[in-house]
């Protein structure tokens, strides 16, 4: 008998509790008065599955016809807007705009601590406050050579490609040459992706198996959640995860860092040997030396071994993944444009004889070109 009143108990749960909740997110949650989609604003999980699982990956283009439909700002989650407007955007994401992380949201997708993963404003000042000096502007003028041996090298797979009328897969060569850059500056050490055959090594491999799973983290953020805190403390997990491999093989990188190039011990310039090669300055990481000095900033806490591989971690994530969008998406347009590719040509062309013997353009010299700024 009493099974039947628990049983019966939960069936009016349901018929109750359910309609009621959606009714709340349709019409008197505080964002039903945006436009977008009536699906996500009842289920973020389920529409972020359904788009991105059963049609595999369209979400975005989801997105983009919402905002078609409806205009610059949509509703596309339970609690979540979806922004078009640059300006709109820049007065969400700028320094004091009162706007802070969804911790919800940043739980799932990245590392707690790490200055990408951290919600605490206080915290994440601080950690941005040490990591300026390797991210400057001025330091990124100082790779400009490597920049430009990577790109060398880079072009001549393309030429030895052409020359053999052999395809290449852009995706594939804009990944490796922007990992090998970003890894210069976090890592010290190129990986050499772009030397690879097939444009991959260990960590890549590792990275794109990240990024296949991506849309997991927001369509099952509990699960997401849990394994990433199971992840920050340990890289075995009791079930397969992407993230678990690139960590391990990004610690092994990190620990052989720290035992040769230890600011404690030392001094900056010193010759040592790290992968069977000798290094020197250029074999340094800024990223992991500021992390790692103690008298950097006020209130910064020199991380442990697992805490900077974390922030590494997710440095090269993001530093990978956001430029080779770009240069992917800015290759495509300018293949399948005419009048962009035609306008650029004819840009660089003029600008061709005032490089003398060097045979290619430096930035200053780019960001003094209109079309291509």
């Amino acid at each position: 008998m009493l099974d039947r009143i628990v049983a019966l108990a939960m069936r009016m749960h349901l018929l109750v509790y359910w309609p009621c909740v959606i009714l709340y997110r349709l019409y008197f949650h505080p964002l039903a008065g945006y436009p977008g989609s009536k699906f996500a604003a009842i289920s973020t999980s389920s529409w972020e599955f359904y788009w991105n699982y059963y049609h595999n990956g369209r979400m975005l283009f989801e997105i983009e016809r919402l905002h078609k439909v409806y205009g610059p700002v949509i509703r596309i989650g339970v609690n979540d807007l979806h922004v078009s407007d640059p300006e709109v955007y820049q007065d969400l994401t700028r320094i004091n705009s009162g706007f802070t992380k969804d911790v919800g949201f940043y739980l799932t997708i990245s590392l707690p601590g790490t200055s990408i993963g951290e919600t605490n404003p206080e915290k994440h000042r601080v950690r941005r406050k040490v990591l300026s000096p390797a991210l400057s502007g001025t330091r990124v003028q100082e790779l400009a050579p490597a920049v430009l041996r990577k790109a060398k090298e880079l072009l001549s797979r393309f030429e030895s490609a052409s020359d053999t009328s052999s395809p290449v897969c852009v995706t594939s060569a804009a990944k490796a040459f922007t990992m090998d850059i970003i890894s210069k500056i976090v890592l010290g050490q190129e990986l050499g992706c772009v030397a690879d055959p097939s444009f991959r090594n260990e960590l890549t491999k590792h990275l794109n198996a990240v990024f296949r799973m991506g849309w997991t983290a927001t369509a099952f953020p509990r699960l997401s959640a849990l394994a990433l805190q199971i992840l920050s403390m340990t890289s075995v997990l009791p079930f397969p995860v992407p993230l678990a491999s690139l960590k391990r093989s990004c610690l092994s990188i990190t620990k052989e860092y720290l035992d040769i190039f230890n600011p404690k011990h030392v001094a900056r310039g010193t010759a040592a040997r790290i992968g069977g090669r000798n290094t020197n300055n250029n074999s340094r990481s800024a990223v992991i030396d500021v992390l790692m000095d103690p008298t950097n900033v006020e209130s910064h806490n020199v991380p442990s071994l697992d805490e900077l591989n974390d922030e590494i971690l997710m440095l090269l994530i993001a530093g990978n993944d956001t430029t080779s969008n770009a240069v992917i998406f800015a290759i495509y347009q300018i293949a399948t444009h005419s009048t962009v590719r035609q306008r650029l040509f004819k840009e660089l062309k003029e600008a061709l004889p005032s490089l003398g013997e060097k045979g290619w353009i430096t930035y200053d010299q780019a960001k003094r070109l209109p079309y291509l700024v």
